[in-house]
């Protein structure tokens, strides 16, 4: 449909190549997740590493975490993480993931944001196990 629409219309021919490119990169993006499987998340007493959310942050260290909750953006099920010094994960990513990060907050989202569909189990679930990890200073 694409190239029909490219070549009649070089406004169409345009718009065409971008979406070509986006598209063929997301097929090309799950098609190495299943090749070449990760656990979504994990859970430890470092603290946590995502590999679930599209913009992945790598690990985040307990003692950056200021909040971990549930919260609903468009009818879909995420669970939100907001890092004490937000400014100081993003200075570990490449900007790509810094402007949509900043995009995600801006519509109000958490910074770090995992959607239910990539997580195991469900949110609500995933969130009192979390608790029931963190380290609880003295």
């Amino acid at each position: 449909i694409l190239v029909a629409i490219a070549l009649e219309d070089p406004w169409g021919f345009a718009i065409a190549i971008p979406c070509i490119g986006f598209f063929g990169a997301c097929l090309a993006f799950c098609a190495w997740r299943l090749v070449r499987p990760v656990p979504a998340l994990v859970i430890d007493e470092v603290g946590i590493l995502d590999h679930a959310s599209g913009v992945r942050v790598g690990l985040l260290l307990w003692d950056e975490i200021a909040e971990i909750y549930e919260y609903r953006f468009k009818n879909q099920t995420f669970l939100g993480i907001v890092p004490i010094d937000v400014d100081a994960v993003l200075a570990r990513l490449p900007k790509w993931k810094q402007l949509a990060i900043r995009a995600n907050v801006g519509l109000g989202a958490a910074p770090v944001n995992l959607p239910q569909m990539a997580l195991p189990m469900p949110v609500s679930e995933l969130l009192r196990e979390i608790e029931a990890r963190i380290p609880r200073p003295d």
